[in-house]
């Protein structure tokens, strides 16, 4: 705010906020805000969810009441002059903000979008032209009327004084009228000029009134240039032409390609069964046929429209084409005349294509479907991007579905795929890969292979011309996110051979690839060949979500020695997010299955645990003091431990032992199975894992086991070392200790006795209940309290315990929040046989709601606050039933944060009774938290320790 208002001010707008006046005593608060809003020429809404939330009266009543008098404030405005508040009253939306944040009776005024506090942004200069009175584009001087005599020998008609028009009489003025509000045109200058107006069906012309005149824009879309029929027959052509070069963009032949559509993909029941006014997320790994479900889906749709002339309109949207709002593109599709009168069925593929675009894409469909009830949408994505209803899963293929998908392609019946390729043919890309290559098959080891030769068959049709270009496609395609011309980067034979590439779709000059397993894998190839650079790739949590599914490619199916170094600058640079790319690789089912070394390869092995472990140490920073060898030994550096590969049939050890025990034995780096027994060590024995690059899994779940047994000490540790929570509850806990063992009669004369860190107990100690326990309204100040700290102290442990790891930490992702909830309190309730003795803990029905709004960045301004009320059962309801807005807001913030989505925790609620009298208790919470977050990505295992 404080920079939107200097940008304002060096352009000569006297523009304020209070920021400026909290040092003056003179100004009385309760009126400022008031007073501005009364007197300034402008009053300028930068919208924010608080801000909503005030103007809406939906915050909390004992917070915001500045904001809401000046919302009040305005709408007193809009009550005295309707006109004066739309002419002043404008909306900002500043850098990181949503428009999600703008209440819905505020759509009226004008926004102004600000993406920079520069004078060249273009939101600035609108804003500027607004103050000042200055258009962009003036309006013309007004003309003189042409000379337009009426044709012979037909007379002009005549108009009724009383506003009616005569019988088929037309116009004397052209003009359209859409939904809403017809536009204003100039007042006339002469008294022969034609002004329009109006309002719905009731417009005024010249003047003159013509009552219940339905006016029609004139086709321009798609859908109303062309008859119904040509239109639905067309869009069936558009769908089958999709279905077939997925599939020749998997190798098949065109006959192959024939034969493979003679059976129809199976469409889901929770699709076919949709309602009107309803959206659906389809979602599925990689290769599972998302994309052809959905179009078999708009193909049953459009089966209907023909048969039914008032059925909703098909309309296919990609997202990677998708620029503006998904309701533009179907206005531009189908116009707003078909839009109401018939509805529209969707289907929008590929939100994980364009990961930036996906949580927008969601609530759009959603508001659409809110909007216009007739419609429906469907969704593809290969995240479930967290949405937690509205979620139908792709079903795999039964194993007789394969057999016959294959057989259609490969001619013959396809058997002795081996274990590795068996999971692989339920999904249907991979099926077809395999019956495609069927020679070729039975000597894989999995899907990696078997799309090199789908590349190869490409490739060497053309030349290495078509490779490298085609490497190059990939990169410029998954940094715009969206299909660029290759002549930008390629000369114009290569570039014309791009495009009649059979990996890749056309749209005039502009192609990206027909499927997204070809983009990443090229995108990959251009990794490890060094055509792009892992550094430059890891600026920002942004840049990585940009390119994690490569990243994913990469390790699936890389060259070990390319892989290595990849893995080991994003371990390094954040080990959530290569814990990601690791879990990613199994559900994109393109790990191979089969082991790719043997006993001989020993000294490979140890020397790769090495160079991944030392990685993931790095990566870890402060926990890399959980690795055992560090933690059970005098050990600080890796160069100070010997590793020992045992490979034997189908298993394999690994020890991790100190190399130099005092002896005259100093061991080397990496060694075989035989090894001393007289030193500390550490073995884990295990099957021989599978794959190319299974080190960094195998590596990662090593050092997730000692963090596991330490992370809890070794957190403690480290906040009690530095100011904050974890070091004040630490002394609390010793005061309590000294006080409880303190011996009678005895005294420290000279020291101030220490106040307790949170309230105590009020009530005091009876022989039946010999503690102090706590009256409602004191527990409840104690829990908030208490809540308080544990949210300032995760974020300290975060800081301090798990540096590296950013906003990959779900909890931390999604602060600053809101701790919102009703604390359960009832000191003099009877209680059960089980239950143990002491002062009874408080229940709390909970969750946390983001009020940060991120900046493109993932700067995120606002601090922690927490919500209680006591023993409310009308919050609990609110909690209970209010779950879709308070998702609604959960999904705004993911939205303006679209690189949080893989790591954000699923939306829920969380009750229980909270352990309020341990010693510290903060901690304890906070430690919790982050333990969930670390077990979310594969770091720790199992329930946080209790103890």
């Amino acid at each position: 705010m404080r920079s939107f208002v200097e940008r304002l001010r060096a352009n000569g707008v006297d523009a304020h906020i209070d920021l400026y006046y909290q040092s003056d005593s003179s100004i009385d608060w309760t009126r400022w805000g008031q007073q501005m809003v009364r007197d300034s020429d402008f009053v300028i809404v930068a919208v924010s969810t608080a801000w909503k939330e005030r103007w809406e009266g939906t915050n909390s009543p004992t917070v915001g009441a500045g904001a809401v008098v000046e919302a009040d404030t305005l709408k007193g405005r809009f009550n005295e002059n309707q006109r004066d508040f739309q002419a002043k009253t404008l909306i900002a939306v500043l850098p990181g903000a949503s428009e999600d944040a703008l209440p819905t009776d505020l759509h009226r005024l004008n926004r102004f979008y600000i993406h920079e506090f520069a004078d060249t942004d273009d939101g600035i200069q609108r804003l500027l032209r607004t103050l000042y009175g200055k258009p962009l584009h003036a309006i013309p001087e007004l003309g003189s009327p042409p000379d337009l005599p009426p044709k012979a020998p037909v007379s002009p008609p005549a108009f009724d004084p009383t506003g009616a028009a005569a019988p088929n009489a037309p116009l004397p003025a052209a003009f359209a009228v859409g939904e809403g509000p017809a536009p204003l045109s100039a007042a006339a200058a002469t008294r022969d000029a034609v002004s329009v107006v109006g309002n719905g069906n009731t417009v005024t012309v010249g003047g003159h009134h013509v009552h219940h005149t339905h006016v029609t824009t004139p086709a321009t879309t798609p859908y109303e240039l062309a008859d119904r029929d040509e239109y639905l027959d067309r869009l069936t052509a558009v769908s089958r032409s999709r279905l077939e070069h997925r599939r020749l963009g998997a190798g098949l032949s065109p006959e192959q390609v024939a034969r493979t559509l003679t059976e129809r993909v199976q469409v889901p029941p929770e699709l076919d069964e949709l309602a009107a006014g309803d959206y659906r997320l389809l979602v599925g790994p990689l290769g599972s046929g998302k994309s052809d479900i959905a179009d078999e889906w708009l193909r049953s749709r459009i089966e209907d429209a023909k048969k039914n002339p008032t059925a909703p309109i098909p309309v296919w949207v990609s997202v990677r084409e998708l620029d503006g709002q998904i309701s533009d593109h179907i206005v531009n599709e189908v116009g707003l005349d078909a839009l109401t009168r018939f509805g529209v069925d969707v289907a929008v593929d590929g939100l994980d294509e364009r990961t930036d675009k996906a949580a927008t894409a969601l609530r759009q469909a959603s508001d659409f479907v809110a909007k216009w009830p007739k419609s429906r949408i469907i969704l593809t994505s290969r995240l479930q991007e967290k949405v937690s209803e509205r979620v139908v899963s792709v079903p795999t293929l039964g194993r007789t579905q394969a057999d016959r998908l294959m057989r259609l392609v490969a001619g013959r019946p396809i058997s002795a795929l081996g274990r590795h390729l068996e999971a692989a043919v339920e999904r249907p890309f991979f099926a077809l890969l395999v019956a495609r290559h069927a020679s070729a098959a039975e000597g894989t080891t999995g899907i990696p292979e078997l799309i090199d030769r789908v590349v190869e068959t490409a490739v060497t049709a053309e030349g290495h011309n078509l490779y490298t270009g085609l490497r190059h496609l990939a990169v410029e395609t998954v940094r715009s996110g969206k299909a660029v011309d290759p002549a930008r980067f390629a000369a114009t034979d290569v570039a014309s051979q791009i495009r009649n590439s059979s990996l890749v779709t056309t749209t005039g000059p502009n192609c990206a690839f027909s499927l997204a397993i070809f983009e990443q894998w090229f995108a990959a190839k251009a990794l490890l060949e060094g055509e792009e650079h892992v550094d430059t790739l890891l600026t920002s949590l942004r840049t990585f979500d940009r390119w994690k599914y490569v990243f994913a490619m990469v390790l699936a199916a890389g060259e070990p020695t390319r892989v290595d170094p990849v893995m080991a600058a994003i371990a390094r640079w954040n080990p959530g997010a290569a814990s990601w790319v690791i879990q990613e690789t199994h559900s994109g089912g393109l790990s191979r299955s089969a082991p790719e070394f043997g006993p001989d390869d020993w000294e490979d092995v140890g020397h790769r645990l090495r160079i991944a472990t030392a990685a993931w140490l790095d990566g870890l920073g402060p926990l890399a003091a959980a690795f055992f060898p560090f933690s059970g030994t005098q050990s600080t550096n890796l160069d100070e431990v010997t590793v020992a590969v045992n490979i034997r049939h189908f298993k394999m050890h690994v020890t991790w032992l100190v190399s130099d025990c005092g002896t005259n034995e100093v061991l080397p780096p990496v060694i075989s199975g035989s090894f001393p027994t007289d030193r500390t060590m550490i073995s884990r024995g295990h099957a021989i894992p599978s794959g190319l690059n299974w080190v960094w899994e195998t590596s990662r779940d090593h050092l997730a086991n000692d963090l596991t047994d330490h992370f809890v000490q070794i957190a403690q540790r480290i906040g009690q070392q530095h100011p904050g929570v974890a070091q004040d509850e630490a002394r609390d806990e010793a005061r309590v200790r000294s006080t409880q063992f303190a011996l009678p009669g005895r005294s420290e004369p000279d020291t101030e006795p220490i106040a307790p860190l949170y309230p105590e107990g009020d009530i005091e100690p009876t022989y039946s209940t010999p503690w102090r326990s706590f009256t409602p309204e004191r527990m409840l100040d104690r829990v908030q309290q208490v809540i308080t700290a544990a949210m300032t102290c995760y974020l300290e442990l975060a800081q301090a315990v798990t540096p590296r790891f950013g906003d990959t930490l779900g909890h931390r992702g999604l602060m600053p929040a809101e701790f919102y909830g009703n604390v359960s309190h009832h000191p003099h309730r009877e209680r059960s046989a089980f239950e143990f003795p002491g002062p009874g803990e408080p229940g709390i029905r909970w969750l946390l709601k983001p009020i940060g709004t991120p900046s493109p960045d993932g700067r995120r301004p606002g601090a922690n606050t927490v919500s209680l009320t006591l023993n409310d059962e009308t919050r609990v309801q609110e909690i209970d039933d209010e779950r879709d807005a308070l998702y609604g807001s959960f999904r705004a913030y993911v939205e303006a944060y679209p690189p949080y989505e893989p790591f954000a925790p699923s939306f829920s609620t969380h009750s229980g009774r909270f352990d309020m009298h341990s010693g510290k208790p903060a901690t304890r919470l906070a430690l919790s938290w982050l333990w969930d977050d670390l077990t979310d990505l594969g770091w720790v295992g199992g329930h946080f320790p209790r103890h």
